[in-house]
C-alpha cells in the first residue's frame, strides 16, 4: 500500500515552519501575539497538555503519559499517549487511546471538516457516502466522549463508520469496487488534521506492531483481561485501519471477548470504530501555519461591478459552507458552487483600488485573501487571473492581517482566522 508521510498541506507548511517558533513574530510593522499559549498556540517542541488542540499534536510533543486534548473541530475530548516501537519500523507513534466521536462539521480552521451523514443501522451501513452512527449498544449520549471534561478510559465511547467515512470520504474508498491499494490516499482520513487511521498489514501494520509491544502479540481477548485492556484502554470493539484488502473488504482490528485479531477484515459497509494515530514531523506540525491557495481569475474589473470571478484551486474543498463573499466590505452576488475546486461570484459596485477578498465560511469565520481582486474605472471584464496563497495561524479568535509580500506571481497574507 501506498503511504504518504505527509500531505501536500504538510509539505507547504515545512517551507514556513520556523515563522510561529516565537510568541511574537515581528513582520512588516505588526505582530502575532499569542492570547492563550496553554491551550491555543502550541509550538512544534511544546509540551502538550491536558485541554490542548490535537490538531497541534507532532510525533516530539506527544507525550507519554496518558494525557487528554481536544478537538479544534468540536471540542470533543481524547486521552493520547506516544506508545514506542508501535510504528513503522520500530518507530514511536502517538495514538488516540478513546474512540473518536466525531459527527462531521463544526470549526474549519485547521480544513479538515467532513461531510458525514447519520445513518440508523451500523451492520449494514453502505459504502457510497460518509455515514457515522451511534451503537445500538451504548444506551445514552452522555456515555460518547463530549465537552471540556477528561475522558474516564472506562466509560466512553465513540461513533461507529463505514469505511468510507473513516478514510474521509475520498472517492476511491467509497464504493465496494476499488481494489487497488496505489489508488487509496492514506492520508486522507476522519481523523483531525496531522493524525490519520492506522495501517492494518497482516504481520506488519500498525495495529499488529500495537499489540506486539501492549498485549505481547497474544491474542486472548479482553475477557482473559490483556495488554490492549490496560495499555490501549479497548475492551471490546472493531476499529478501521487504512488498509484495503479487496474490492469489498478494508483491514481492521479485533478486540472481542475471546480473541484478538489484529489483522482481520470485514466488509467496507460495517460499522466500526475508530482510533486515529499521529506520526507527523514536528516542523509541519503545530509549528507553523497550514497554507490555502486559490486562484482569482480575473483579477480586475470595472467600479460599476457585475465582473463574474471565477474560484478555484484544490484548497476549495475545505471552504464547503461559503455563506458569503466579500470584495472589501461589500458582499458579492451570485454565488454559484460549480464543483468541489470551482465557484463564482459576481463582483459589487466598488470604489477604485485593490481590496480583499473575504470568505466568510459557516457562522463568521473569514478567509482573507489580500489585495486579490482591483476595481479599475473603465476596465473591462476581461483582465488576467492571479493566484493567491493565505497562510492561517491559529492563535486566537481575532483576524489580524500581518503582511504581504510578493513570491514569483503569488502573494502572501498571514493571518487568523476569526468567528
Amino acid at each position: 500500500m501506498k503511504i504518504k508521510k505527509q500531505t501536500s498541506v504538510q509539505k507547504r507548511l515545512r517551507t514556513m515552519g520556523a515563522l510561529l517558533m516565537l510568541p511574537a513574530l515581528a513582520l512588516g510593522g505588526l505582530a502575532v501575539l499569542r492570547s492563550d499559549p496553554s491551550t491555543s498556540a502550541v509550538t512544534g517542541d511544546s509540551i502538550i497538555l491536558d485541554g490542548d488542540i490535537m490538531q497541534y499534536v507532532n510525533i516530539e510533543n506527544c507525550p507519554t503519559e496518558q494525557t487528554f486534548v481536544r478537538d479544534a473541530r468540536d471540542n470533543r475530548t481524547y486521552w493520547i499517549q506516544k506508545i514506542s516501537g508501535t510504528g513503522a519500523g520500530g518507530t514511536d507513534l502517538c495514538w488516540m487511546k478513546t474512540n473518536l466521536a466525531y459527527e462531521g462539521g463544526g470549526d474549519n480552521f485547521f480544513g479538515d471538516v467532513k461531510s458525514l451523514v447519520e445513518y440508523g443501522d451500523e451492520f449494514s451501513m453502505g459504502n457510497t457516502e460518509a455515514r457515522w452512527v451511534a451503537s445500538d449498544w451504548v444506551d445514552s449520549d452522555d456515555l460518547y466522549t463530549t465537552g471540556m471534561t477528561a475522558p474516564n478510559p472506562s466509560g466512553n465511547y465513540g461513533y461507529l463508520y463505514n469505511w468510507c467515512a473513516a478514510m474521509g470520504g475520498q472517492s476511491s474508498a467509497c464504493n465496494m469496487t476499488e481494489d487497488n491499494p496505489d489508488n487509496i490516499d492514506a492520508d486522507v482520513s476522519i481523523c483531525p488534521a496531522g493524525w490519520r487511521l492506522p495501517t492494518g498489514e497482516t504481520g506488519t501494520g500498525e495495529f499488529t506492531l500495537l499489540n506486539n509491544i501492549v498485549n505481547d502479540g497474544h491474542t486472548l481477548g479482553a475477557g482473559a483481561g490483556n495488554g490492549l485492556t490496560a495499555n490501549w484502554l479497548s475492551t471490546v470493539d472493531e476499529y478501521w485501519s487504512s488498509t484495503i484488502n479487496s474490492a469489498t473488504d478494508a483491514h481492521n482490528l479485533i478486540v472481542s471477548w475471546s480473541h484478538v485479531s489484529p489483522a482481520s477484515n470485514s466488509l467496507k459497509d460495517y460499522g466500526m470504530a475508530v482510533r486515529c494515530v499521529n506520526d507527523t514531523p514536528a516542523d509541519t506540525n503545530g509549528s507553523g501555519p497550514s497554507v490555502i491557495s486559490l486562484t482569482f481569475d480575473p483579477n480586475q474589473g470595472p467600479v460599476s461591478g457585475g465582473t463574474v470571478v471565477t474560484i478555484s484551486g484544490d484548497d476549495l474543498v475545505q471552504f464547503s459552507a461559503i455563506t458569503s463573499v466579500k470584495f472589501g466590505d461589500v458582499d458579492g452576488t451570485d454565488i454559484e458552487r460549480v464543483d468541489n475546486t470551482t465557484m463564482k461570484v459576481a463582483t459589487p459596485a466598488h470604489a477604485p483600488g485593490a481590496v480583499n477578498v473575504v470568505m466568510v465560511v459557516g457562522e463568521g469565520q473569514e478567509y482573507i485573501f489580500n489585495n486579490a481582486f482591483t476595481f479599475v474605472p473603465g476596465v473591462p471584464n476581461t483582465a488576467g487571473s492571479v493566484s493567491h496563497t493565505m497562510a492561517i495561524v491559529a492563535v486566537s479568535s481575532t483576524v489580524l492581517a500581518l503582511a504581504l509580500f510578493a513570491i514569483s506571481s503569488k502573494q502572501k497574507a498571514f493571518v487568523k482566522a476569526r468567528k
